[in-house]
């Protein structure tokens, strides 16, 4: 087992609370619960898996991932007023769960010989932000990443850097750059609380 997988253990489970928050805020019952949390986990690799032709999908062949989301879900549900309040902690796991899923996804796109610097970034980008995308329209809201967080960007530049680095150094360790990479912007951007502007309306006086 390679030493990102543990990180992409943490980030399933961030992902998949994230989820299980949301739908406990939508009072959404504990089945739509632990289904948003699931879909939220798994769902950028589930598309990715489509999308490359790789049936059954890895989340579904290896029930590991349903099932951390499933106690994830659980513990949510159980415990879900004291959970939100480890909001930053959950915060940093989600981040470490967008490194490792994007230097996955990208890694995925070179090994079924898709060299093309723009599939290896959609790869990674659709691993590390689709189940957020999933997520948040299940539950009817704009999407996390088309508003002003720095986080589809961080993963993004993640893959690209993996791009760049497989072709100059040999074995795991473009994986590990870019898991690093993506981590350390998404987490700068979560302790300075940076943003990328938006447009905003204003309302001229009469």
């Amino acid at each position: 087992m390679l030493f990102i997988n543990f990180f992409e253990y943490a980030g399933t489970a961030a992902f998949a609370v994230s989820g299980a928050l949301l739908g406990c805020k939508k009072q959404l019952d504990y089945f739509g619960i632990i289904i948003l949390a699931i879909v939220t986990a798994i769902g950028g690799g589930l598309i990715r898996d489509v999308f490359i032709g790789n049936f059954p999908p890895n989340s579904l062949r290896h029930p590991i991932y349903i099932n951390i989301s499933i106690i994830a879900a659980i513990v949510t549900i159980i415990f879900h007023q004291r959970v939100a309040h480890f909001g930053n902690i959950i915060l940093v796991f989600d981040a470490l769960g967008l490194g490792a899923f994007t230097a996955l996804g990208s890694d995925m796109a070179l090994q079924h010989q898709m060299m093309e610097p723009l599939i290896v970034i959609a790869f990674g980008l659709l691993t590390g932000v689709g189940g957020g995308i999933i997520r948040d329209i299940c539950a009817n809201e704009i999407p996390l990443v088309f508003q002003k967080e720095i986080y589809a960007l961080a993963s993004i530049i993640g893959a690209l850097v993996f791009y760049y680095t497989h072709r100059l150094i040999a074995g795991i360790h473009p994986l590990y750059i870019c898991f690093a990479v993506t981590f350390i912007i998404r987490l700068v951007a979560i302790i300075y609380s940076l943003h990328l502007p938006v447009i905003t309306n204003k309302v001229e006086g009469s």
